[in-house]
């Protein structure tokens, strides 16, 4: 039970108040602090007329924390609250006609931030100075109109506010109504009776405004927590302000005598405390160049209410429904959840201003106990484990605390990074680690590697995989299925499922690998002939496998390695393949950079030559583009499960399985790819990224973009490309070894004249002054063949002939 509870009057008839140099200047008064003025002074006022709500006869406020140096006491946290306090006693003793009794007490709180605050407040406490005052008087005109008051004070931010806090502002809300956000405008209509009835409230030992004081020493806490507590720098930040309501909250909850939420409220091991001493000092390790800590601090915490948010459930289930909308740039359109106040407040990541605790309140309109009890539970277990989260490759970019990181990605003005849907997901994963009991390296570096394999998939485009609130929900209960800290043997309970998503399978292959990793409740001695690069065996299983995980571009998955040609689990190749796979791809890699060790269009054509009719319509027909060496490509290879032979046959080591012309335009396509100079070509064009196989023109056809090479030209290419007297114009559009043709309309030589085959195998003359691109024969006309010299080209026919004729037509053109 807290015994400490105190009255600003008892406080300050005990105490001397100084506020210490390192505070900021008093901010509840500032520009832009209207709604938290007329919060705070209104909340003040009803415990003053004993209006409380819940028939509540005090109104508890924060903690005030501070150390006794020099005989003064020095707020270490509480100054806002306090100097409003005094203003309130001042004005209410200036009222009541009782200042001349109370400077004696009002004297004893002074600022050490500057010699014009302290002599202001001293001016205040000299009756003299207010015997002319009468209630028709506006408080701050009389103040800053006495030969006492020097204008230079007017500079002061403190005294500046102190004055706004006083009277009040002309600042109008959305309706209109003015904010009635000063004590004058609050007070100002009350009679001289009722102050004097508010003065001997506030001076008794029953009076209805009270807080809680901590000693620093009684707690043992450091001396530089002043500086941890400051380091939020002059303004009164959002989190200040939602860390009053929060704590404000819980005191709400407890003011029915409930145990466990008063157990929250614990003076040495509640929240308030905590969020100030042993929490500060987690982010404190974190803090900006210059001391700010309030912006990652507010981060996390909005952070974790939405991960508590996502997961919640209710007696109909899951709390928050999610549609089917995909993240694009991070924004969600058209779903379910964005419906909700809360989700759609906390999925922003942008904090640029705190107006309400409303969307904080998110189950019911309510925050449940448990929340709190869990909040203390993750950051107890993290404070304990005294170290950085491990280092898992591709998941460096995660910060469980955030971080300031002033040349990256921010969440608006505030230089923090920005945390994705899918780092969302693994900081739900941390929070349930650290839940679920006391770190421990191997488990917790175990448990990342696993989380980290299982959500970061990529697809063909190298985009990730989970990216729909739906992907997000559906990767966050397959994690929760599992024990944090005994993750192996969890993943060996559980059973694979029979789902062909990409997060279903990701899951599939971490059991599948649990199983090899660990033999009975041990981790399985590794026996094969693989050596570290170090030249060193490995040990075990585990070592293998997590080296593999980390090799190259693929993100943790490495089926590909321990399924045979039929996609079934099976261990006996996998040195050879792990060994074949290492000579492939590169260790590291670079998403715009060729996989390979040697950029060669060999792999993709042993690959290619064993697909079927089947796997080309679902790998290589229209949409995909695949015909490169990129990292994204491979593992989209790799990872298709339709593509085990071919796959198992690549890492095998096995050579380019022989093909023949097809009379199928599909079939022939892979003839064309595996066994002609087509691939080479493309994956040595700067734009191979951009190659899809397309119908285009009546020609089946393989573009980057607006032309490209015709796959079914076969004659057109042959004639161009092989007949006497006939020369292609631009050696750039040979593609291969005299094979194919790039473009569309091809321009060509024949007998010293120039023609154009055309895309759609109309064949014109062009003119030998080349003012046009076709001869005209008679510009009148408006069909083809009555305008134009050409011929449209028809298999059998003797195209040579038909050139002649063309050339022989137009030069009997009378001149």
């Amino acid at each position: 039970m807290i015994t400490n509870k105190t009255s600003f009057w008892n406080f300050i008839s005990k105490n001397n108040i100084e506020i210490p140099i390192i505070q900021r200047d008093y901010a509840q008064g500032r520009d832009g602090k209207e709604y938290l003025r007329r919060n705070f002074l209104t909340e003040l006022k009803r415990a003053l007329d004993n209006e409380l709500d819940d028939g509540e006869s005090i109104l508890k406020l924060d903690f005030v924390y501070g150390t006794i140096e020099n005989d003064k006491l020095q707020p270490l946290d509480g100054q806002q609250r306090l100097t409003t306090l005094w203003l309130i006693h001042w004005y209410i003793a200036l009222r009541a006609g009782k200042l001349i009794e109370a400077v004696e007490q009002l004297k004893k709180f002074s600022y050490e931030t500057r010699i014009s605050s302290r002599e202001f407040f001293n001016c205040l406490c000299v009756p003299e100075h207010f015997n002319d005052f009468t209630a028709d008087n506006s408080i701050v005109d009389f103040i800053t109109t006495r030969t006492w008051f020097y204008s230079a004070w007017k500079q002061d931010p403190t005294i500046q506010s102190m004055l706004r806090m006083l009277s009040g502002t002309i600042i109008n809300d959305k309706f209109g109504e003015d904010i009635v956000d000063g004590i004058e405008e609050l007070f100002g209509n009350v009679e001289t009776t009722t102050f004097v009835s508010y003065w001997e409230k506030l001076i008794s030992d029953d009076s209805p405004i009270a807080f809680y004081h901590l000693s620093m020493k009684e707690f043992k806490l450091s001396d530089d927590l002043y500086i941890k507590m400051n380091a939020r720098g002059k303004q009164l930040t959002n989190f200040e302000n939602f860390k009053a309501d929060l704590i404000g909250y819980i005191r709400r909850q407890a003011a029915d005598g409930n145990k466990e939420w008063m157990k929250l409220l614990d003076a040495k091991k509640g929240i308030p405390i905590l969020l100030d001493t042993e929490w500060m000092d987690i982010f404190w390790k974190h803090r900006s160049n210059n001391n700010r800590v309030d912006e990652i601090y507010y981060a996390f915490m909005n952070r974790f209410f939405w991960n508590e948010l996502f997961t919640a459930n209710d007696n109909e289930g899951k709390l928050l429904p999610v549609g089917k909308g995909v993240l694009t740039n991070g924004n969600e359109t058209n779903t379910i959840e964005n419906e909700n106040h809360s989700y759609l407040y906390l999925n922003k990541e942008a904090y640029n201003a705190y107006g309400s605790f409303t969307p904080y309140l998110y189950d019911h309109g309510r925050i449940p106990q448990k929340f709190f009890e869990d909040l203390q539970e993750i950051l107890h277990n993290f404070i304990q484990y005294q170290t950085e989260l491990p280092k898992i490759k591709w998941l460096e970019s995660f910060k469980f605390i955030p971080n300031y990181e002033e040349d990256k990605q921010t969440i608006a003005d505030i230089p923090i990074s920005k945390l994705s849907q899918l780092q969302r997901i693994v900081f739900f994963a941390v929070c349930k680690y650290f839940r679920e009991g006391p770190a421990e390296e191997t488990s917790l570096k175990r448990w990342m590697r696993i989380v980290r394999n299982i959500v970061s998939g990529q697809g063909e485009d190298g985009e990730d995989q989970i990216r729909s609130t739906p992907a997000v929900r559906k990767a966050i209960e397959y994690i929760d299925r599992l024990d944090s800290h005994n993750v192996y043997l969890s993943l060996i309970d559980n059973q694979e499922v029979n789902s062909s998503t990409d997060i279903a399978k990701r899951w599939n292959e971490e059991v599948e690998k649990a199983h090899q990793i660990m033999d009975g409740d041990k981790v399985r001695k590794y026996l094969g002939t693989c050596k570290k690069e170090d030249s060193n065996s490995y040990q075990t299983w585990e070592e293998i496998i997590n080296d593999a995980e980390d090799w190259s571009f693929f993100k943790g998955s490495i089926r590909f390695l321990f399924h045979n040609a039929k996609g079934e689990v099976d261990w006996n190749d996998f040195d050879k393949k792990w060994e074949n796979t290492k000579k492939l791809f590169k260790k590291e890699s670079n998403e715009k950079e060729s996989a390979l060790n040697k950029d060669s269009s060999e792999p993709l054509k042993i690959l290619f030559s064993r697909f079927t009719l089947k796997n080309f319509e679902q790998k290589l027909w229209w949409k995909h583009r695949v015909f490169n060496n990129l990292p994204r490509t491979w593992l989209y290879f790799l990872l298709s499960n339709s593509l085990s032979l071919p796959v198992h046959s690549l890492l095998m080591g096995e050579e380019l399985s022989p093909l023949s012309p097809n009379s199928n335009d599909k079939l022939n396509i892979l003839y064309q790819l595996c066994c002609t100079g087509l691939l080479d070509y493309i994956i040595l064009s700067n734009n191979a990224p951009w190659y899809w196989i397309r119908w285009y023109h009546e020609h089946l056809a393989i573009y980057p973009s607006g032309c490209g090479i015709f796959l079914n030209a076969k004659d057109r290419d042959d004639f161009l490309l092989h007949t006497k007297e006939v020369t292609v114009e631009q050696e750039k559009v040979i593609v291969g070894n005299n094979e194919f043709l790039f473009g569309s309309d091809i321009r060509f030589k024949y007998k010293e004249n120039k023609y154009c085959w055309e895309r759609n195998d109309y064949i014109f003359l062009i003119p030998q002054d080349e003012n046009s691109n076709r001869a005209v024969r008679n510009d009148t006309k408006t069909e083809l063949e009555d305008k134009y010299y050409y011929f449209k080209y028809k298999k059998g026919e003797n195209t040579t002939a038909q050139l002649d004729r063309l050339l022989d037509e137009y030069k009997r053109i009378p001149s």
